[in-house]
């Protein structure tokens, strides 16, 4: 009896569930829980047990409930659902269209619905790339001439997915290079290894940037690279061809215009190109990526964000760079502009959809794309290693619209700065050493005495459970890797301005009378008061609920302030796939852009109006 048979014939039992294996075609359906998929490929019922292969996932009832569990999985198969590693416990949905892959099998599937419907629209035989950024497809393929067009083809895999007809959404370009059968066909392609990198820091897909090592001496001077923090002078300078005719880079490749050394310049200063071509475009000779606009006129600041994972600081970033275009331009006459559209992309798309109209789904997938792209892939020497993405904008006066300086933000993966993460492995982590200011994002709901205290409080970051805390450590990890990098003594602490921000606070700020916080900008004023007294607040309560981050965060630097800060301004809402996302039609930063606006006014004071604070106050009692 085939599938739409036994739908006509007899319906769904009410916690049946529907699944389709896109590779095989093969459709399965589960009327009698639990079932268990197996790592051999196989479905078994009833209870599981100790002689039974090792199971991938399985669904089971509980309290009239229908839920999605991970088995004892390998740590080398490959587990994703919505793209997504995960552990917790999932509680289905009706009507909602699960996506979920294990090694070579990739899974749609519904509970409780019209089954029959949605399975009819579905067809294996026709596969598309899905473009995330434009949402749609493109070119229709059979699933085997997806995955050679995928080998062979030069695809901006941080942006791209795969689909067939009829189906919500997409499985992303980096969950096929984890599939085994991909691999596979890029052995057979003699394509290298590295362009399906099970590395979780990875961006996945093909190369975006390469060290250029052939010379003989390394690169000196005055100039810092904003992708691999090397340094160069100004006649180590490239410059990009614009001739199709040089079309190809010995180290970028053959998809690259050419960067080349110029002896001939115009009477504008700009380079000449072998056919007479004027280029006004630069590039960074370490990694011979295009350098922003007003790289050699203006001043470059780096602002480094470090936290543990699961913090939020891609959200705090994206919402971060919205809250700073408005308030330097409302309060102190500034405009912050795009000084690299093409780098800054992954950022702007996160904050047009949170400040644009998006729903909650879409913020959460927007998130989880967001993940790989704030990642660059440069090939260095034998090893293809993760850089963090540089997110540039430049600070003008806007009445003037003199360039007051280029402001570089970088979001860092916990997990670089977990100790034993070797910097030769990791070197994106590096950038902390080269920053004008360091922030490091709090997440207090790790945090056992804020949990104590917060423990009836409803957001539901709160009740997650094995969230292991080990921020205090980081911080510890931070300064080890500082010191080491700028040749430090162990009694040295650093010159830079350190920020840290108790981030959530709409979270925890019961646990403070909020009318104690003050308005930091008075009548266009940046208010040094005002400053000084929150960060006292904030580092009371840390010395009550949390003192090792106080402690640790005073031994690296000798400038410390503590920093209440909120992206949503709301707790944000779990989805039926687990994962947690802001309402868009709710987000209402809380003092989101004072730190960096406080870090800022060190390095720039002419620009800013400062209230100064009152003499004899001081931060760090003493």
């Amino acid at each position: 009896m085939n599938l739409k048979t036994l739908f006509a014939q007899d319906g769904l039992p009410e916690n049946s569930i529907v699944l389709l294996e896109l590779v095989s075609g093969e459709s399965t359906v589960l009327e009698a829980l639990p079932a268990h998929f197996h790592l051999t490929g196989e479905w078994s019922h009833g209870e599981h047990r100790e002689q039974d292969p090792p199971r991938a996932f399985y669904f089971e009832t509980e309290s009239g409930t229908v839920m999605l569990r991970k088995g004892s999985v390998a740590p080398n198969h490959a587990s994703l659902l919505f793209s997504r590693e995960w552990d917790e416990d999932q509680q289905l949905q009706p009507g909602v269209e699960y996506h979920l892959q294990v090694d070579d099998h990739l899974f749609v599937f519904r509970y409780a619905c019209e089954s029959l419907q949605w399975l009819e629209r579905l067809d294996v035989k026709r596969w598309f790339l899905f473009d995330f950024r434009e949402d749609q497809k493109g070119k229709e393929f059979s699933f085997e001439e997806l995955c050679a067009h995928i080998a062979s083809e030069t695809l901006e895999w941080n942006h791209m997915g795969v689909s067939i007809e009829g189906m919500e959404g997409a499985f992303t370009l980096h969950q096929i290079a984890r599939m085994p059968m991909f691999r596979n066909l890029q052995k057979e392609s003699d394509i290298e290894s590295e362009d399906a990198d099970p590395n979780p820091f990875s961006t996945g897909g093909r190369i975006d940037l390469a060290l250029d090592e052939t010379g003989t001496e390394p690169l000196d001077g005055p100039l810092l690279s904003p992708f691999c923090w090397e340094r160069f002078d100004y006649g180590d300078i490239m410059h990009i061809a614009v001739d199709e005719r040089m079309m190809g880079d010995p180290v970028l490749g053959t998809h690259e215009l050419s960067r080349f050394l110029s002896t001939r310049f115009d009477r504008e200063g700009n380079a000449i190109d072998a056919y007479g071509n004027s280029c006004s475009a630069i590039a960074d000779p370490h990694t011979r990526h295009r350098l922003p606009q007003g790289f050699l006129e203006l001043p470059q600041f780096i602002f480094s964000i470090v936290g543990a994972p699961g913090s939020g600081k891609s959200n705090y970033l994206s919402i971060l760079i919205n809250a700073l275009q408005n308030s330097l331009f409302h309060q102190f006459g500034m405009v912050l502009k795009d000084a690299d559209p093409a780098q800054n992309a992954p950022l702007n798309d996160m904050k047009n959809c949170l400040f644009g109209g998006g729903s909650i789904e879409q913020a959460a997938l927007m998130k989880t794309q967001m993940e790989g792209r704030m990642y660059l892939k440069i090939k260095r020497g034998e090893r293809v290693l993760a850089y963090p993405r540089p997110f540039i904008y430049t600070l003008a006066r806007s009445e003037s619209h003199e360039g007051l300086c280029n402001m570089v933000f970088y979001d860092n993966a916990g997990e670089h700065f977990e100790p034993g993460i070797e910097t030769s492995v990791s070197p994106g982590a590096q950038h902390v050493a080269s920053a004008d200011a360091l922030f490091f994002l709090v997440d207090p709901t790790t945090l056992p005495g804020f949990r104590q205290r917060l423990q009836f409080h409803p957001d539901p970051q709160l009740k997650q459970q094995g969230r292991i805390d080990q921020q205090d450590v980081l911080l510890s990890e931070l300064e080890i890797r500082i010191h080491k990098a700028l040749g430090l003594s162990v009694n040295e602490k650093i010159q830079k301005p350190l920020a840290i921000l108790l981030g959530k606070c709409d979270i925890w700020m019961s646990l403070i009378d909020r009318t104690q916080f003050r308005q930091p900008i008075e009548g266009n004023l940046l208010s040094q008061e005002a400053l000084l007294h929150n960060s006292n607040l904030v580092r009371q309560l840390l010395l009550e609920l949390a003192p090792t981050i106080v402690a640790n965060a005073e031994s690296i630097a000798r400038q410390v302030f503590y920093f209440p800060v909120s992206a949503f301004g709301h707790s944000p809402t779990r989805l039926p796939s687990g994962s947690l996302a802001p309402n868009p039609e709710r987000i209402k930063p809380y003092l989101i852009e004072i730190p960096t606006l406080w870090a800022l006014s060190q390095k720039i004071p002419s620009a800013f109006k400062v209230r100064p604070k009152p003499p004899g106050t001081r931060l760090i009692p003493g």
